[in-house]
């Protein structure tokens, strides 16, 4: 396990429903079956946010970028700079967002 993947596992245990696969061949982060972080290949953090006002909020991080795999645009990933790797205070509240966003159910067009 990456010291990376390992910081991640700390800071998810207090949610309880978090479990820890590969996804795209990367170790990766599930909440009830769907897919929230993901370790990219040169130890970066991508996050899944499908919220728009949460994606707003976590753009505002300096030296924020959308996910690229394989030269494909990830629709609504984004990468935190590797600084927030092993800053707990940092990382906290922004998986803490992207997971009670995950665990959001989507509301139906009528």
């Amino acid at each position: 396990m990456s010291e990376v993947q390992l910081f991640i596992k700390k800071l998810t245990e207090k949610y309880g429903d978090v479990t820890a696969r590969k996804a795209y061949g990367l170790d990766s982060f599930y909440v009830k079956e769907k897919i929230f972080v993901v370790i990219t290949k040169d130890d970066k953090i991508a996050l899944k946010v499908e919220d728009y006002s949460s994606q707003q909020k976590i753009s505002q991080v300096r030296g924020i970028e959308k996910w690229r795999l394989n030269d494909k645009e990830m629709k609504d990933w984004l990468v935190l700079p590797t600084f927030y790797n092993k800053k707990k205070n940092k990382l906290s509240p922004i998986l803490e967002m992207v997971h009670t966003t995950a665990i959001r159910p989507k509301k139906q067009k009528k």
